[in-house]
């Protein structure tokens, strides 16, 4: 507040676009200064420093400045021992320069800075930022705006050897570092031996597309176009890729492609994601995988459209197959719109409600048996009613409302209305115990779920939205955690905690037991560095565990760290996208879910490393290792990454990989943009 104090005393001395923060400034006979540190700046230039004296007279507006010099000019980084500007001629000199300018390092004796905005340093060097056995020498080097330097009598040292010499030269900055090829190569797996060409077509601030050739021996020659569009508010990356090659399903056919494209748009309130992925062949992903060939479309062609107000939000869908040997759900299109929870009157009851409405066509792929496909328009309205209850020592939430959709066919070849009433109740009662190291909280808690039976049976199952049950289910359980501090107020991590429930079900017939499963979480962080997590259900019937899943994430030091997990699942521990919706479970028998695909019991091992051995060396493991699978043979597969950077510009790696039935050698070396 101090140099606040100073800026009001003395209006007269400062500019307008000059603003001065000073750590205890002093003013004496026109002169402001400070030896405790400080910053100056205005809009073209950023001046911090432990010692700092800014003076105006009638001939100029003199700032110098020394110790810990940190200056930014221009968009450029500059440091120096002692430094002098004229705010007023827009000049200054830096003594023992060095500066940071497009990914170089360049110092010397002193530094000019003009009133055009150029910079002049005399009797230096230019190198990379982490590189000391690569340097250019200069006598004198000019370096105006947009990296364009003209230097005199340049020396190229490698090892301290002085490899040739110019008289003077002028180019850009960028010029030096960023060349258009990148090559890489790859050998076994599918595609044996690979060698891969990247040139870049074109370059503006905002686009970028690069022309590629790859040459797989046994197999073809290939070659592509990848793009890449990037401004404030859209991005669109794409890539093109076809070959001379063959497929096992279809070997007549010679030419295979894949085209793919992600886009997004932000406009204000609205939102736009795209994406599409057009494959020849069901394998042509499997066997031309990796960044090289992928975009992340997940292989499916579809638009999302988002718009968003203070009180509402609409959602806009669209999803199509345009690869025939694909199975998918087609949205064309859907609509959604959620609007903000609202308060019925001077009740407090909460309402939340959501109206979706698509025509759907379920299409599978060509050649599935017995694959019949079939369509309905959807319309889906949802309703929750809920109120919070704060009774002293228990938080209490009940809930009411209603589902109900209207499909315009069906299997028997006509309209169908289904409706599902909803009930529910969560209730908590959180304890804590706090003193000045440590909190202490343990919480009680209940949540309790109930759907009618529905009005209509067999519609037509889209997603797991039209799987609508009778449910009827109570979770119970407590949680218990406990908080380091730092002061009174101030939480820094939370080193244990623990929750254990158990769920019941009621009207149930598909199950033998009512309370079939107990489970339990659990959380250590004995270092901040250092967290493991634990997780487990115990199957009542059986008398086993349904699953057990072990996870550690450990930063070991700055170069070391290492992930690693197990994960356990028995037979009756089913696969399902949602593991807490249990309609699935409420419907089929526990006999019937053994016999199906959701049931499939296995372990897992996987783990991932990474070291940096050098500053300028990392490696990587990644790995993946699985038995315990009926029917299957063990297997261990895993992936080791090397990677470098040479002469601060060039990028090296080198990768093998063992998978099932194949393994993978690779390597690639391009210059880092």
């Amino acid at each position: 507040m101090r140099c606040l104090f100073i800026i009001l005393l003395v209006p007269c001395l400062l500019t307008a676009d000059i603003k001065i923060f000073l750590e205890d400034g002093s003013f004496s006979n026109g002169i402001i200064r400070t030896d405790k540190g400080g910053v100056i700046e205005n809009e073209k230039i950023r001046i911090q420093a432990t010692h700092l004296i800014y003076q105006k007279n009638s001939e100029a507006e003199m700032v110098r400045a020394s110790g810990n010099l940190l200056i930014l000019y221009d968009k450029r980084l500059l440091t120096g021992s002692h430094f002098s500007y004229n705010f007023t001629s827009q000049e200054g000199i830096v003594e023992d320069p060095v500066l940071a300018s497009d990914g170089w390092i360049i110092s010397g004796e002193s530094m000019l800075i003009q009133k055009d905005g150029s910079i002049i340093i005399e009797n230096g060097f230019i190198a990379p930022p982490s590189n000391i056995d690569m340097a250019i020498a200069f006598e004198r080097i000019r370096l105006q705006r947009g990296s364009q330097i003209h230097a005199r009598r340049l020396s190229v040292r490698l090892f301290k050897k002085e490899l040739f010499c110019l008289n003077q030269i002028r180019t850009n900055l960028d010029a030096l570092t960023d060349l258009p090829i990148q090559l890489r190569f790859s050998f076994g797996g599918y595609e044996n031996t690979r060698a891969s060409l990247r040139y870049r077509l074109i370059k503006t601030d905002e686009f970028k597309a690069y022309l590629r050739l790859d040459a797989v021996l046994t197999r073809g020659l290939g070659g592509g176009l990848d793009t890449n569009y990037q401004s404030r508010k859209t991005c669109f990356d794409s890539k093109a890729f076809a070959i001379h090659d063959r497929s096992w399903d279809n070997p007549d056919v010679r030419l295979r492609y894949r085209f793919q494209g992600v886009a997004s748009d932000q406009r204000g309130r609205l939102n736009i994601r795209a994406c599409y992925d057009w494959l020849s062949d069901m394998e042509m992903a499997s066997n031309y995988a990796g960044k090289d060939f992928e975009l992340p479309t997940a292989q499916r062609t579809e638009l999302f459209a988002t718009y968003k107000e203070s009180s509402w939000l609409a959602d806009f869908t669209t999803r199509v197959r345009i690869n025939s040997f694909q199975t998918i759900n087609q949205q064309l299109p859907g609509f959604q719109l959620s609007w903000r929870p609202f308060a019925i009157g001077p009740s407090g009851i909460m309402s939340d409600n959501r109206l979706k409405a698509a025509y759907l066509n379920y299409v599978f792929a060509d050649g599935t048996p017995d694959g019949s496909s079939f369509a309905s328009g959807r319309v889906e309205f949802r309703n929750r009613n809920y109120k919070n209850f704060n009774l002293r020592y228990v938080l209490f939430t009940p809930e009411a409302g209603f589902n109900t959709v209207y499909y315009t066919n069906s299997p028997s070849g006509c309209y169908k209305e289904q409706a599902v009433f909803t009930a529910g109740a969560t209730a908590s009662a959180p304890f804590f115990s706090n003193n000045t190291y440590c909190l202490h909280t343990v919480e009680p808690y209940g949540d309790y779920h109930f759907y009618s039976r529905p009005t209509a049976q067999n519609p037509y199952i889209f997603s797991i939205d039209d799987g609508y049950g009778l449910l009827n289910m109570l979770k119970a359980g407590f949680k218990q955690s406990f908080f380091l501090k730092k002061g009174p107020k101030l939480l820094l991590r939370r080193p244990l905690f623990f929750d254990f429930w158990a769920i019941g079900f009621f009207n149930a017939p598909a199950l033998q037991n009512k309370v079939p499963r107990v489970y339990g979480a659990f959380s250590w962080s004995p270092l901040p560095t250092l967290e493991t997590k634990f997780e487990a259900a115990w199957n009542r019937d059986l008398h086993s565990r349904d699953y057990a899943n072990a996870s550690a994430l450990w930063t070991i030091h700055q170069d070391l760290a290492v992930k690693a997990s197990i994960l356990t699942r028995g037979a009756r521990s089913w696969r399902k996208a949602d593991p807490d919706n249990f309609m699935l479970d409420m419907i089929h028998s526990e006999e019937e879910l053994q016999n199906s695909f959701v049931s499939d019991q296995r372990t897992t091992l996987i783990y991932n490393i990474f070291w940096r051995f050098h500053p300028n060396w990392t490696s990587q493991l990644q790995a993946h290792t699985g038995w315990g699978r009926p029917g299957s043979p063990a297997y261990n597969e895993y992936k080791i990454n090397l990677s470098t950077v040479i002469l601060s510009y060039w990028s090296f790696s080198a990768s093998y990989e063992r998978r099932e039935v194949e393994e993978r050698f690779s390597f690639g070396l391009k210059l880092i943009n």
